[in-house]
């Protein structure tokens, strides 16, 4: 131990024999962060400089922690990990002394991400190099336990690197229990309620750190940006996180992105990954391209961190006498029934009609990853089948009728039972749409440009060179979202004459109806709009933040997320605006026949349906479901309580068939044939006959 006097630190001071301290850059509970410098020969070199005080009795401890981690940092493969190049101790009479630790000069992330423009993509290489490192660290069962995002640093390669393992502790000490040093904002349940844990507890501190980042920089459970956070609002979202209260989605982060960030953050840790390599292999999997991104993210990608305008967990009076055991679990209320915060003028909302309770059926079995089966997943798999065009159908066409008899002589469907839904396809992301004989559709080998063929394949014809999708065809004009140009909305002839755009602001949720087109302004904060299909008479039809826009019967529906993700219908021309449903985050929606099938996140992700005027709301089966397409009197679903598997069933809950063994999503009915992303086959695309015979991959 050198002899030199602990004490003060400060810029001109020399350490570690030739370093000398040139400024501050940071500090907290841990200690104290200098850039330091060194000159040899003439060159300059910079490195980061920690001083860490620490009681003389934990200095033998901490420096074999230090020494112990050290060798492990400086392994080949631990390039994600922040080292230490050298280590000095100075004590003092007191018997408390400094270690101070050298390391590579690295740019905070914070930093980094109020000076640069961020993307999901970077979100998602961070989560994949955060699990690198802890793959390393791992393998000599050494857990982390202070994961967030003031310990995770940039090198100058861009690479996203895991720093200050001053508090790990090796897996058998965890395993008693963890002292509540990390972070609360991003600490496991079992580690701050002093539970036996394992080294899982970093899957869920880093799914915690991409959950705020997708989350306009704010913790599960705080209000949304910009209103501000007090100190009680803060410690009450971490009660309820560390309670068990189910976390709705990021705000940025859908499709199995989200589920991914959702299974890292589970209360349960046997519902988490168990093992960061598994992580790391499925985030890997939804990372794209900025080539990609047109097409995976059609809202745009970028996420700029909002400003941070709460206490910082730090300074929050966290309570250590908090009784928990003595807490009540979590049990999830409804949101009271209220008008939603931006009315219409002079338009009170009228309140969903009132039903008896209904009995809530066994919880659905829950699954990991694969249950996700939004649009976003299902790009990157088309984008995986390489050249070659897919052919999603997004409308109807006028399906043959099959004489055939059943596939099973009990419950199989028979081909007539069976008529393609046009808005149960054009709500999977309009990248293709039917007309007559020919397919209109996003041509993924083309730079997503727009092509046309027969339903057989033939008579494939490039109509223009823009990013297409959302593509609607209706009297003989096709109408979409031009990527190219900032997602406008664009229309030509179905031969690719007559090219023109119809609006200039961000577009998504295009429905065209009626000589009308209906859309989300992503320019206005997600606000419906219509416009008529020549581009006049452009007008707001409300404030709300909405998605999963349907159109049917001279009525709108759509979820608004301003308002817990409930369900809302108006008439086309914005008046009669009300909340169906008292049940949030509601997704999949689909209109069908003076019903709405929708799958309800409040109860399970079950399937539901209810009148389109809000009353007998009731679930059908006790399925997870995903990806609900409707067609006639038969509903369609990945069953994620059965690993993704396509079923179907009839409202009133029977007739239950199952129609594939495939993990599936992004289910399209046309005719006959039902397509569909083969998760267990590499993102593939497959077809089925409606009976679920006929199997293959579509080339």
């Amino acid at each position: 131990m050198a002899t030199r006097t602990k004490g003060s630190y400060n810029p001109g001071d020399t350490v570690l024999g030739n370093w000398k301290l040139n400024h501050l850059i940071g500090e907290g509970s841990f200690g104290k962060v200098y850039e330091a410098r060194r000159e040899d020969f003439g060159r300059f070199y910079a490195a980061a400089v920690k001083i860490l005080p620490v009681p003389a009795n934990q200095v033998e401890e901490m420096i074999d922690e230090i020494d112990e981690f050290s060798m492990v940092a400086n392994l080949k493969e631990s390039g994600n990990i922040v080292g230490y190049a050298d280590r000095e101790v100075v004590g003092d009479k007191s018997g408390s002394c400094d270690v101070i630790l050298r390391m590579e000069l690295l740019t905070p992330f914070f930093e980094y991400a109020y000076s640069n423009k961020l993307a999901v993509r970077d979100i998602i290489r961070l989560g994949i190099d955060i699990c690198k490192a802890l793959e390393i660290s791992q393998k000599f069962n050494i857990a982390h336990k202070n994961i967030k995002p003031e310990n995770i640093f940039v090198s100058k390669m861009g690479d996203f690197m895991l720093g200050d393992f001053a508090i790990s502790q090796t897996a058998e000490k965890i395993a008693s229990g963890l002292p509540k040093k990390g972070a609360y904002a991003y600490v496991a349940p079992e580690m701050y309620l002093g539970d036996p844990c394992g080294t899982n507890v970093d899957i869920y501190s880093l799914g915690i750190v991409l959950y705020r980042m997708l989350n306009e920089n704010r913790i599960p459970f705080l209000p949304e940006h910009p209103a501000q956070i007090s100190g009680a609002l803060y410690k009450e979202a971490v009660v309820k996180r560390v309670r068990g209260a189910p976390l709705p989605n990021p705000k940025d982060a859908t499709g199995r992105l989200a589920e991914i960030i959702l299974k890292a953050c589970a209360f349960a840790p046997g519902d988490r990954y168990g093992a960061p390599g598994q992580m790391r292999e499925e985030l890997e999997a939804v990372l794209y391209t900025e080539e990609e991104a047109v097409i995976a993210y059609p809202r745009g990608d970028l996420i700029q961190p909002k400003p941070l305008e709460y206490i910082e967990e730090d300074d929050i009076p966290f309570s250590e006498t908090i009784v928990w055991e003595a807490a009540p679990p979590f049990e999830p209320e409804k949101p009271p029934a209220r008008e939603s915060d931006k009315p219409e003028k002079n338009e009170n909302i009228e309140q969903p009609a009132k039903t008896a309770p209904k009995p809530r059926p066994p919880a659905a079995k829950k699954r990991g990853w694969k249950s996700i089966v939004l649009l976003c997943a299902a790009v990157f798999a088309l984008l995986a089948l390489g050249t070659g065009a897919y052919f999603v159908i997004s409308a109807a066409a006028n399906p043959k009728k099959d004489p055939g008899g059943p596939a099973n002589a009990e419950n199989g469907p028979r081909a007539d039972e069976s008529a393609a839904s046009a808005a149960g396809n054009i709500a999977n992301g309009g990248y293709a749409a039917i007309a007559g004989d020919r397919v209109y559709y996003s041509n993924g080998s083309d730079n997503w440009t727009l092509y046309t063929a027969k339903t057989n394949g033939s008579g494939k014809t490039k109509l223009n060179d823009d990013k297409s999708y959302g593509i609607n065809v209706d009297g003989g004009m096709i109408y979409y979202i031009n990527a190219t140009d900032d997602r406008k909305i664009y229309s030509m002839k179905a031969d690719g004459s007559e090219r023109r755009k119809l609006c200039d602001g961000e577009s998504s949720n295009i429905n065209v109806d009626g000589g009308m087109i209906y859309y989300v302004d992503e320019s206005d904060g997600g606000a419906i709009y219509s416009m008529k299909t020549d581009g006049s008479g452009r007008r707001r039809l409300c404030d709300d933040r909405s998605s999963c826009v349907n159109v049917d019967g001279g009525m709108i529906y759509y979820v608004n997320e301003s308002d817990n993700g409930t369900i809302y219908s108006m008439k086309t021309d914005g008046s009669g605006r009300r909340r169906l449903c008292d049940d949030w985050y509601a997704r999949y929606m689909n209109v069908s026949g003076g019903k709405i099938y929708y799958s309800n996140t409040a109860d399970g992700k079950r399937l539901y349906v209810m009148k389109t005027d809000g009353s007998g709301a009731h679930s059908i089966c006790d399925d997870g479901s995903h990806n609900i397409n409707v067609a006639g009197e038969l509903i369609y679903y990945s069953n994620i309580s059965d690993g993704g598997k396509i079923y179907l069933i009839k409202e009133d809950g029977s007739g239950k068939y199952k129609l594939n063994d495939d993990d599936s999503q992004n289910i399209n009915l046309a005719g006959e044939l039902i397509y569909y992303i083969n998760i267990s086959d590499n993102y593939k695309m497959y077809s089925i006959r409606i009976d679920g015979s006929g199997r293959r991959a579509v080339e």
